[in-house]
């Protein structure tokens, strides 16, 4: 296509490359990873931003049975809910965990059904636990979530991933396994072990249960139940007898059951795997889990091994995991709209850029151009393009979307955002908006209805010469 009068000639990957950065540095600050800024809508729910330290335990009743958990972080987003460990309650989650993930995100953690403060009996399967969390997660009007599972937390997630896909977004797997994964089921000889050793030497078990033998990793775990001593008011009450016997055979058939290879195929979110490389860490090893994101290509399922000589995958593998899944979380699904008389093809060198990044992409061709041109009639126009990029958005159940509309796209971005606010976090004026132009590449940020709006106008050149074109 020839350049327009009066403008230079660009190198088109230096183009792409500065319209990908743009768009990363305005959705995220440099190098922290955190999203974009809530919505007006979002930020009227916010309060003051909670610590672990001073989260209060509240309760919300969930079908028969009374739940308890805390908030911690700034309210808006996509949340991360927590799922915890064998015996776990609210006051066993590392503050540094928490706290680090909240610096960016809605943290959310609780009490499952019998455990701790919450009320009824503990179910003796996995699955049932899964039930009881997605009850939760719903009772809290959630309509999609971030899971962090945390050992049988862990197992949890993956139920809850393969049996309401739509709920989740992303997935942090930390000290975990599959079902049917080598050592699982040998868990309870492990927790006796941990606690006779415990007896013997003094020491907590989970010394023995979350860290390794080596010194640096018992040091690490001085430090780790010290910082799970520091909450002294509203502590949350222990476990239960019935709750470690139901939890442990619930973890017993898991590790009993068949392998999950097949099923756990299916499973196409972005997962990180977080656990330790020491003997019977690696129960991952040979399962051959989905390894490329859906439409784009990029890596879906990440491993990392903690660091440390014979990481045990417990408290170690938790902390590098919310290290980690600082970037998985902010994962951010933008939909790129193109401007008139072009097609999803424009957007090859961005999208493949961004999609490098995990992020998820989509180009849609509008009807009646580009590949689809044979679809041109007299009745197509604005509103049929507005119902192609809506539709795309609806179907494949994005949320928080970030739109990108160039030239006339951002006319058509402009009403999606307007037809679906609570599935919109911020559209892009790429070149398209009607606002007067400036010197400035970014000229500001406004709000349309409860949509952050960011205009970009001559991002690639400012030529004085033809300011005003």
């Amino acid at each position: 296509m020839p350049d327009r009068p009066g403008k230079p000639r660009h190198d088109p990957v230096c183009v792409d490359q500065t319209m990908m950065k743009w768009m990363m540095a305005i959705m995220a600050k440099p190098g922290d990873g955190r999203p974009a800024r809530a919505s007006t809508r979002q930020r009227k729910a916010m309060t003051m931003t909670q610590a672990f330290q001073n989260a209060a335990t509240r309760t919300i009743q969930v079908k028969d049975t009374r739940m308890v958990y805390r908030e911690l972080g700034e309210r808006g987003g996509v949340p991360v809910v927590f799922l915890h460990h064998l015996t776990a309650v609210l006051d066993d989650w590392d503050p540094k965990v928490l706290d680090g993930i909240a610096g960016s995100h809605h943290v959310v953690i609780f009490d499952n059904r019998g455990v701790g403060g919450s009320g009824g009996q503990t179910p003796v399967s996995v699955a049932d636990m899964a039930e009881d969390a997605i009850a939760f997660i719903e009772a809290l009007g959630f309509a999609q979530v971030d899971l962090f599972g945390f050992s049988l937390g862990g197992f949890v997630a993956q139920v809850i991933a393969q049996t309401r896909p739509e709920l989740v977004r992303k997935i942090v797997l930390a000290g975990t396994g599959p079902a049917g994964g080598v050592g699982i089921s040998d868990v309870g000889t492990i927790l006796q072990g941990a606690f006779q050793k415990a007896g013997a030497e003094h020491k907590h078990p989970k010394h023995f249960l979350f860290f390794s033998p080596s010194p640096q990793s018992q040091k690490a775990a001085d430090a780790f139940l010290q910082r799970l001593g520091e909450r002294q008011a509203d502590r949350d009450t222990a476990v239960s007898d019935q709750t470690v016997q139901a939890q442990l055979t619930a973890i017993a058939k898991w590790g009993q059951a068949p392998n999950s290879s097949e099923t756990l195929k299916q499973v196409r979110h972005p997962v990180l795997i977080a656990n330790g490389d020491a003997p019977g860490c690696e129960p991952w090893r040979h399962l051959p889990v989905r390894r490329r994101l859906r439409r784009s290509g990029a890596p879906l399922s990440r491993r990392i091994a903690t660091p440390g000589e014979g990481s045990s995958g417990g408290a170690d593998a938790q902390i590098e995991g919310s290290r980690t899944s600082q970037g998985v979380l902010a994962i951010t699904d933008y939909v790129l709209v193109h401007g008139a008389w072009h097609g999803s093809w424009c957007w090859a060198r961005v999208r493949n850029l961004l999609a490098a990044r995990a992020h998820g992409v989509f180009t849609p061709t509008l009807t009646g151009v580009g590949e689809r041109s044979h679809l041109l009639r007299r009745d197509v126009g604005l509103d049929t393009h507005v119902a192609d990029v809506a539709n795309l958005v609806i179907w494949e159940n994005l949320r928080d979307v970030v739109l990108v509309g160039h030239s006339y796209g951002g006319i058509v971005a402009r009403h999606v955002a307007d037809r679906l606010p609570d599935r919109t976090r911020s559209l892009i004026y790429l070149d398209a908006a009607p606002w007067r132009r400036s010197a400035n590449s970014v000229q500001h940020i406004v709000r349309f209805g409860e949509v952050e709006v960011i205009v970009l106008i001559n991002v690639f050149t400012v030529d004085p010469a033809n300011q005003q074109a």
